[in-house]
C-alpha cells in the first residue's frame, strides 16, 4: 500500500461518503480512480475514432474489416 496525501476538502468528503455509504475510504478511492481511468480511455478511444471518420479511406477500411468480422462471427 502506497501513502499519497489529498487536500483536507478531499479527506472530508470522502469521510462522508465513507459514513453515509459504509464503505471504506480507501476502496471509495479505488473506484474513483477506475472510473477515471475508464472515462479518460474511453474520451481518448473516442477522439481516435474521429480521427479516422474524417479520413474517408480509413474509415472505410474500418468499415470492411467490421463486415469481414461480422461474417466470420457467423461460421461455425
Amino acid at each position: 500500500m502506497a501513502t499519497i496525501k489529498i487536500s483536507k476538502k478531499s479527506h472530508n468528503i470522502l469521510k462522508g461518503i465513507s459514513s453515509v455509504f459504509g464503505v471504506s475510504m480507501q476502496v471509495i478511492l479505488d473506484d474513483a480512480v477506475e472510473q477515471y481511468q475508464r472515462k479518460e480511455l474511453m474520451g481518448q478511444i473516442n477522439a481516435d475514432f474521429l480521427k479516422l471518420k474524417k479520413n474517408n479511406k480509413l474509415w472505410k477500411d474500418e468499415l470492411d474489416e467490421r463486415k469481414e468480422w461480422d461474417l466470420s462471427m457467423t461460421d461455425d
